[in-house]
């Protein structure tokens, strides 16, 4: 029987905002455990598009990632924009939560956290929201002297909590607070983050984290078994198969061909171009002209311009602005673009474009439909391709199928 749209506004959906960089099983935990939590009908994934909250490209492009996230169990996966995606902790989260609440069918946002206590980390960011700026110019001063972003927030406060400040537990924060301050009804769910920490490089049978896989990649060790092939623990076997296929196009850390853009961009431009770049500041458009003759690598350049003040991370996207051109006056993006779906995912399409509390279009083909902003997305896809060798017609933006699984 089928489904009515009064039925399906009913369901329970569930939200997850994801980057899959690669999709491993620790993130098919998360999904299954927070579709379990809250009884989910359906699971909308916004995931990053081609470069990632850490300033770097993907180390597979969004197509390949959103195959993978529909064969883990997704119905629906939706792009979030280069503008959100390639930011700050409170980008990321903003932009990604103002998409799941635009759609208007979205009933729960999941994500998992070292603490795994949702009712503490609301409590947390409800604090965190009551910035004053008496508290923001503290805030400042424990940035300078070297302190995180958390524990200058922490320390600026003057509170403190059961929760540590681990990468999961910040992005948690952010969500909430970004669900409050657009007083939207989506219930924040939580479980606990199980298996590797974000930052762990160990390999192990159960649950490696993204960035031991890459970066084990990176180092050609563990991941090469006999005859050459990869060998992945702890992956599922159709996101082992994707990175197999994806083998000759993988995007690693010390990629010669993102340093020769980034490079060329530094050098074709004046410095009063590179102030109007979206993350720089404070005179770094100098230290940037300055340092890319004598940096011999991407992790020479990037070493040679962080600071206490200015972290690798920051220095990251950066440059992956700076590759784009993404600017201080870029237009802030506002669709729904759609990357994938399942059977079911097609019917929620449906009754999102149907919903009278549709907040943004749905864009399921950027050749007739229009998307405000959309430009600089299909220009870091561009840019990808250029990075990883993929031919740039055939993996256009203008050119690549929605993915659809079953």
């Amino acid at each position: 029987m089928m489904e009515t749209a009064t039925a399906i506004m009913e369901n329970r959906v569930l939200g997850i905002i994801a980057e899959y960089n690669p999709l491993h099983s620790g993130h098919i935990y998360q999904m299954n455990e927070c579709k379990a939590a809250c009884g989910a009908d359906y699971t909308v994934i916004v995931m990053s598009g081609d470069f990632t909250q850490r300033g770097e490209p993907a180390l597979t492009d969004k197509w390949s990632r959103t195959k993978a996230a529909l064969r883990a169990g997704a119905d629906l996966v939706v792009e979030l924009p280069f503008y959100y995606a390639c930011n700050g902790a409170g980008y990321f989260a903003s932009g990604a939560v103002k998409i799941l609440d635009a759609m208007g069918v979205v009933t729960h946002l999941g994500f998992g956290s070292e603490a795994g206590n949702i009712e503490e980390l609301k409590s947390v960011a409800e604090a965190l929201a009551e910035e004053t700026s008496e508290i923001s110019d503290r805030m400042k001063d424990f940035l300078s002297v070297g302190y995180s972003y958390p524990k200058a927030a922490e320390a600026a406060f003057g509170f403190e909590s059961n929760i540590g400040y681990e990468p999961n537990n910040i992005l948690a924060l952010e969500y909430i607070k970004a669900l409050n301050s657009i007083h939207s009804k989506i219930e924040p769910i939580t479980i606990k983050r199980r298996g590797a920490g974000y930052n762990d490089i160990k390999i192990s049978e159960d649950m490696i984290s993204a960035k031991a896989i890459r970066n084990n990649l990176l180092n050609n060790k563990e991941f090469i078994a006999e005859g050459g092939d990869l060998a992945i623990p702890g992956l599922p076997d159709f996101s082992s198969d994707i990175l197999k296929e994806e083998r000759e196009f993988l995007v690693l850390e010390e990629d010669s061909r993102y340093f020769d853009l980034l490079r060329s961009a530094i050098l074709s431009s004046e410095s009063w171009e590179l102030r109007k770049i979206f993350s720089v500041t404070e005179g770094m458009e100098n230290k940037m002209k300055n340092e890319v003759r004598y940096a011999k690598s991407l992790n020479d350049f990037i070493d040679r311009l962080k600071s206490k003040r200015y972290t690798r991370t920051r220095i990251q996207r950066m440059c992956a602005h700076t590759v784009i051109g993404f600017k201080k006056n870029a237009v802030i993006p506002e669709y729904i673009r759609v990357l994938g779906f399942n059977k079911r995912g097609s019917k929620l399409i449906k009754k999102i474009k149907e919903s009278d509390n549709l907040k943004m279009p749905v864009i399921s083909n950027i050749n007739r439909e229009k998307a405000k902003g959309i430009e600089i997305d299909i220009k870091a896809s561009d840019i990808y391709n250029l990075i990883c060798g993929k031919d740039l017609y055939a993996f256009s933006d203008y050119v690549k199928m929605i993915e659809i699984f079953g």
